[in-house]
């Protein structure tokens, strides 16, 4: 099995010291999708580690990943130079859409 790395310049130059022999620069969503269709391409491919930042940036495209794929291949979001992104899942977005609607359509009381 096979890892891969996606990231940022230093991300990726880490992992590579690390010994992972699969590492792709990627610094917008345009490399970041490329790099993982590359991925998910390959069978022996087992674990991805992709830069939080750039798993922001596609995650349409890795939701629609997972859902096709299952678990394999492992995709782990790591965190970048700017560490941690605080974020909040879609179900949680969804209820926040929906409770503005509420309020706006009853005239702004709950």
């Amino acid at each position: 099995m096979k890892i891969a790395a996606i990231g940022g310049t230093r991300m990726v130059a880490g992992f590579a010291l690390a010994g992972v022999k699969r590492t792709y620069f990627a610094a917008d969503t345009e490399t970041a999708a490329e790099a993982l269709l590359d991925c998910i391409r390959d069978p022996e491919v087992g674990v991805i580690l992709l830069q939080e930042s750039l798993a922001v940036l596609i995650a349409d495209l890795l939701e629609r990943v997972r859902s096709e794929k299952g678990a394999f291949p492992m995709i782990v979001a790591c965190p970048g130079e700017e560490g941690r992104i605080p974020h909040e899942d879609r179900f949680a977005r969804s209820v926040r859409a929906l409770a503005a609607l509420g309020m706006r359509e009853s005239g702004g009381t709950a």
